[in-house]
């Protein structure tokens, strides 16, 4: 666990189970809009480093989580997605759409030669405790039709 400041009074992070990023889903990030790597924890058992496990305790990204999947919604299409959030460049990347049936990974070589549009994603979790914070982003125009995915 990690001792963390929140402005006023010092508070020990809590964390639920690890799991492979891969494993993640819609359900986890609607429940806990915060998850990070569990270095701690790589090589024990089947455990390595793609496992995360979210904060259980805190809906506030800090600096001192360094990197952080979080969970943000399109403000237009109102679709959720998740980010690989570096908290000291106010930065996302690893950005994945989140369906209830499958998570889309877009990438730049995804997006190569395809039309694209620029999205607004609203953070879920406040970030050193800002509500709201906007991110804009380019995704593929068609983002189900460039997977060969006609519904999700």
């Amino acid at each position: 666990m990690g001792i963390f400041f929140n402005r006023k009074k010092k508070f020990e992070l809590q964390y639920g189970s690890s799991k492979p990023i891969e494993d993640t889903s819609l359900e986890d990030f609607l429940r806990y809009p915060i998850w990070l790597w569990d270095y701690a924890n790589e090589g024990v058992g089947e455990q390595d480093e793609t496992w995360i496990h979210p904060v259980v305790n805190s809906y506030d990204v800090t600096d001192d989580m360094q990197d952080a999947h979080i969970l943000l919604r399109d403000t237009k299409n109102r679709e959720w997605y998740v980010a690989l959030l570096d908290v000291k460049k106010n930065q996302i990347t690893d950005l994945f759409l989140m369906t209830k049936n499958v998570d889309i990974y877009i990438n730049e070589t995804m997006m190569k030669g395809l039309p694209k549009k620029k999205i607004t994603l609203k953070a879920i979790p406040t970030i050193n405790g800002e509500s709201g914070v906007i991110f804009e982003v380019q995704v593929p125009a068609n983002i189900y039709e460039s997977t060969n995915l006609s519904s999700v």
